[in-house]
């Protein structure tokens, strides 16, 4: 081959590598589906029926929050919480009630007219001082009351407000500035949310389920028992749990969708065991969530150690390949690769993906026991899918665009 004909072929090769459309797939779609659907035999036979009959629904819809991120603000946060923001293990200083945990995690600020604003409070600063008063040289606030009007405007669904105004001249009998004028306002910014608040959100999700049963809400227990499913699979996952949730503050870039997606893609349905056994009576759901959570958590310094080893002593040019995939080019771990890693780490993902399986049956059941065990029976041939279903999912529509809110696949 001439040496023109070299560079014309490196040219047209680069050309193609260029407009190759890469992206990192969407445990990923495949996951959450394949353990909506695995859970619903761990369910008895009271609820196997109308669970089974609509397993369909259950395993399609168990994605709806990973495509509603696509079209909210508010979403996002429901899927994680970065622990290690919050210190270290055993967090026994971070608030179960998320009111408090926000209250514990504000700034408070004094804006002027012209608009400057002013940090007068950090209530970090007092989460364990044994007073009755949160203050600083400009601002003093009565703990209790504080943490009563938190939890009064705390909302977990649709919150897309992380602040609070109030006029200086109308200020909260719980709060009091030391200003000379009565002109301006203060701001009171949530500073906890932002890292993710997804075990609190799960007991949110639990206590409406509950309720769904307790009105034999066909349509609605569907739909509760679809998303906690997904919330609740994603609290299993190690790396919903850190900051460094996709490896970019230890040069991994990529390692969640490594872990949760394509090592579930490749050994699933060929390697791993699904059938875990009946679900459980949950007597302590907040109990449940956080030691699934801390769990995760513990696991996290293996996910990474063991890719990190592995990446040094592998041949660079065998860690990533390009797969066609619905009219796509997409870059992912070779097979080999992604075999070492999975091997390493000793079943690892199977674990995490049947404690899911079994927590996802669970939470499920808990929900119906507590609500009086309804007989669901009548409900197997009332859901009558259509217009009414498709307003159910209206928010979950897929917009393939700029995900809002973190950049992580689930």
């Amino acid at each position: 081959m001439s040496r023109i004909s070299k560079i014309l072929l490196f040219l047209a090769f680069s050309l193609f590598l260029s407009g190759m459309k890469i992206s990192e797939p969407l445990w990923g779609f495949f996951g959450h589906k394949k353990i909506n659907r695995m859970a619903v035999f761990t369910l008895p036979p009271e609820m196997l029926g109308f669970y089974k009959k609509n397993i369909d629904y259950i395993t399609e819809h168990s994605i709806d929050p990973d495509k509603r991120r696509y079209n909210t603000d508010y979403e996002a946060i429901r899927h994680y919480i970065d622990l290690d923001v919050h210190g270290e293990l055993p967090f026994d200083h971070l608030s179960r009630e998320l009111s408090e945990a926000i209250a514990y995690n504000s700034q408070i600020f004094l804006v002027n007219e012209r608009s400057d604003s002013t940090l007068i409070l950090d209530t970090k600063k007092h989460n364990s001082a044994k007073t009755n008063y949160m203050e600083s040289a400009k601002c003093k606030i009565q703990k209790e009351q504080f943490l009563a009007w938190n939890k009064e405007v705390i909302r977990y669904d649709q919150r897309e407000e992380y602040s609070y105004e109030f006029e200086l001249g109308s200020l909260p009998e719980w709060l009091s500035v030391k200003s000379r004028s009565a002109k301006g306002k203060i701001v009171v910014v949530d500073k906890f949310s932002e890292y993710g608040i997804a075990p609190y959100y799960i007991e949110s999700m639990f206590s409406k389920l509950k309720y769904a049963f307790s009105e034999l809400d066909g349509k609605r227990i569907l739909q509760l028992s679809s998303e906690i499913g997904h919330y609740v699979s994603d609290i299993h996952v190690p790396l919903h749990t850190t900051q460094n949730y996709n490896g970019a503050d230890t040069d991994q870039l990529g390692i969640h969708a490594f872990w949760e997606t394509r090592l579930p893609e490749l050994y699933a349905d060929s390697q791993y065991d699904f059938m875990v056994g009946k679900a459980e009576f949950v007597s302590d759901q907040r109990e449940y969530i956080w030691v699934t959570l801390l769990e995760s958590h513990r696991q996290l310094e293996d996910v990474f150690a063991i890719e990190k080893e592995l990446s040094q002593s592998y041949p660079t040019d065998q860690q990533y390949c390009y797969e066609e995939r619905n009219n796509r080019t997409v870059r992912l771990e070779c097979e080999e690769y992604a075999r070492a890693y999975h091997e390493k780490m000793n079943g690892m993902v199977e674990q995490r993906m049947r404690k899911s399986i079994h927590g996802v049956g669970s939470i499920w059941f808990s929900a119906w026991v507590l609500a009086g065990q309804p007989d669901l029976s009548e409900l197997i041939q009332d859901i009558n899918y259509g217009e009414a279903e498709r307003k159910l999912a209206k928010e979950a529509q897929y917009k393939p665009s700029e995900i809002k809110g973190r950049k992580h696949t689930n």
